[in-house]
């Protein structure tokens, strides 16, 4: 059954885009990357503009145009490709947003457990405590080596792929495993709190 839309009049800019969903759908790589041409800076632009920052709507936009390569074939009508387009935009961005909230949270969690060191040391470094050693001792050493230099030597993600001569990539991936298994640690961990 046709849809009451196909009755709209459509622009020969409407249409061109239709026409390449439909190749796009058949795996017609150039018909995909000309999609990717006209929406990578407008998907891109909602990205940051939901994220605040373009690095993050970058890494995002990645997300994006993976999930298009991989669901385009599912979108029945390809005249909503754009909205589609869109909404999986929003839906990376938010969830992006929730992962950096943890993160940061973490962050704080991990810092807050390294007290800094005696007079005397270097100000603001510290070793962490016994909860976060034994967090710490349960990944492996790859993991190990970007989660205290990111959290415990506050390193960017550049200097870390510097300092341990890995792709930048590689090290927030292994960011993301960390925290994960970090988080799950230290939840599990946390005494219970008594109310007064």
């Amino acid at each position: 059954m046709q849809s009451g839309r196909r009755d709209v009049p459509r622009d020969s800019r409407q249409i061109a885009e239709e026409l390449l969903v439909l190749r796009a759908q058949v795996r017609d790589a150039w018909a995909f990357e000309q999609l990717y041409h006209r929406f990578r800076l407008r998907l891109l632009g909602h990205a940051r503009a939901l994220t605040g920052s373009l690095d993050a709507a970058e890494d995002v936009s990645q997300e994006v145009w993976i999930a298009i390569a991989r669901g385009l074939w599912r979108l029945a009508d390809p005249l909503l490709f754009r909205a589609w387009a869109f909404r999986i935009t929003t839906h990376k961005a938010a969830d992006w947003v929730r992962r950096e909230a943890r993160r940061e949270a973490l962050h704080a969690e991990v810092r807050s457990q390294a007290p800094e060191q005696a007079q005397g040391g270097e100000a603001g470094h510290g070793q962490p405590s016994e909860r976060v050693r034994e967090a710490l001792a349960e990944l492996s050493p790859e993991h190990r080596a970007v989660t205290r230099l990111h959290y415990l030597e506050r390193l960017s993600v550049a200097e870390i792929a510097a300092a341990l001569k890995i792709p930048a990539g590689t090290v927030k991936s292994r960011l993301f495993h960390s925290r994960r298994r970090l988080e799950q640690a230290l939840l599990q961990n946390r005494p219970e709190r008594t109310r007064p």
